[in-house]
């Protein structure tokens, strides 16, 4: 037989928390929403394989769908070997988000989200470089996600 379930609430002050981790998930979720209701068609995660499967090779990297975290088909088809690579060796980026110039035409464009969580309105925020992301043809992105008080928060994006 398995424990009892606690019965008692857990509480947390999530205005108040040091941790980190926990902020930047709520962040980050936050940011996932803002993307796809902003024009983004499709917001990924990168994965690594680390082992071998049907049709996937160990030391791969998949794009996998942040949104029901199931690989729909390959979204790696869109980057180039130099791009691929970049992404196992460079930066970390949160996301990788794709949009569209549809109906104009059918090119796409891959950006790179980096997303910073703060409390309140705090003005110093580290970037990340973004040089090398660029020169690849991303559009690297920052999305700051504030948290108010009275469960407020606002989202701003912008081109690094």
């Amino acid at each position: 037989m398995g424990s009892k379930p606690e019965s008692e609430p857990w509480g947390l002050n999530l205005a108040q928390t040091r941790n980190a981790a926990l902020l930047g998930d709520v962040g980050e979720a936050i940011a996932l929403y803002y993307l796809t209701t902003h024009g983004f068609y499709l917001v990924t995660r990168p994965a690594w394989v680390y082992k071998m499967g049907e049709g996937i090779k160990k030391g791969e990297i998949k794009l996998i769908s942040a949104h029901h975290q199931l690989i729909k088909w390959n979204h790696t088809s869109s980057l180039n070997a130099k791009q691929m690579q970049y992404l196992k060796e460079g930066y970390t980026w949160d996301y990788i988000a794709f949009k569209s110039d549809w109906p104009l035409s059918l090119r796409h464009f891959i950006y790179l989200v980096e997303v910073k969580t703060v409390r309140g309105y705090r003005t110093s925020i580290r970037k990340p470089d973004s040089s090398q992301a660029k020169a690849l043809g991303f559009i690297p992105i920052l999305v700051i996600v504030r948290l108010l008080e009275n469960w407020q928060v606002t989202v701003e994006m912008s081109e690094l």
